[in-house]
């Protein structure tokens, strides 16, 4: 339905260029506003409220208002949204995020949950943060994690990090974006297209080859081992034992679930690995 229906509606949500979905959901409009609907236990509404849950959609408030908000989140042109929290990038490059913050994951250098959106730090800020994420073009979200890729190429992760998935090589969270290290290439990672972030994070390269980080129980880094890492590593090819001397190549598209991974190739043809036993949770596709 429309903002303000009941059912049974008569007019419905329109002019949506991309939606996002968890314990609410969420939609991007042409215009660049978002609205929101659902649960709304950590505030993920984004519309200044508690209240438990809408049935029908609601605007997502500009940083700094209260309810009733007066003034709205626009120039959003990507979402990106997990069961209770919620990112959308804005056409100057800049993040905005709202809703749960139990590991950090609004990237505000605080770990207190908002119902209206905030700003995403840059790098090496404390809160209250004077300098911000700039440059950003990929947002995704997992479960308890964020990630962002910058126009250089450059990845940022911020949130829970117990298995290594934000890839700075450490295991300790952070409610500030840190670089994701980059293995073989330097000390940032560099190069990027896409990210996908979740316990196993995935960063797809502009050459076509994917690197892993994290969670690696079920093999869903595709490195030929279920070890973790928390730094990126290169996915082996198909049928390669590890250590691999032969790499994935020729990626166009990647996604990450909670148990396994899954890429897409120019040629069409789709490579998956991990987990057959688990459903597919653990970041929003």
């Amino acid at each position: 339905c429309d903002s303000g229906q009941t059912a049974p509606c008569a007019n419905l949500l329109s002019d949506v260029i991309a939606i996002g979905s968890g314990g609410a959901a969420s939609a991007l409009k042409t215009d660049g506003s978002v609205w929101s609907w659902g649960s709304n236990f950590g505030g993920q509404l984004g519309d200044g409220t508690s209240s438990d849950f809408t049935t029908t959609p609601v605007q997502v408030c500009d940083a700094g208002q209260t309810a009733p908000c007066g003034n709205f989140l626009s120039d959003v042109i990507s979402i990106a949204k997990f069961t209770n929290h919620s990112l959308a990038l804005k056409s100057d490059g800049t993040v905005f995020s709202w809703g749960a913050n139990t590991s950090g994951q609004l990237g505000t250098g605080l770990i207190s949950e908002s119902n209206v959106p905030v700003q995403v730090c840059a790098v090496g800020e404390s809160a209250p943060c004077t300098t911000h994420l700039t440059g950003i073009q990929k947002i995704q979200v997992g479960g308890n994690n964020s990630v962002a890729m910058a126009s250089d190429g450059s990845v940022f992760a911020w949130g829970d990090n117990m298995v290594g998935s934000l890839g700075d090589g450490t295991t300790v969270g952070t409610a500030i974006p840190v670089h994701t290290l980059g293995t073989g290439q330097g000390a940032v990672f560099g190069g990027a297209v896409s990210v996908s972030g979740g316990s196993n994070s995935l960063i797809l390269e502009s050459g076509g080859r994917v690197w892993a980080m994290g969670e690696n129980g079920d093999g869903q880094l595709g490195v030929g081992t279920t070890t973790g890492t928390n730094s990126p590593d290169p996915v082996c090819d198909a049928g390669e034992p590890a250590p691999c001397a032969q790499f994935l190549s020729g990626i166009i598209e990647i996604k990450g679930g909670r148990g396994h991974s899954i890429a897409l190739k120019s040629d069409g043809t789709v490579w998956t690995w991990g987990s057959t036993a688990r459903a597919s949770w653990g970041m929003v596709v």
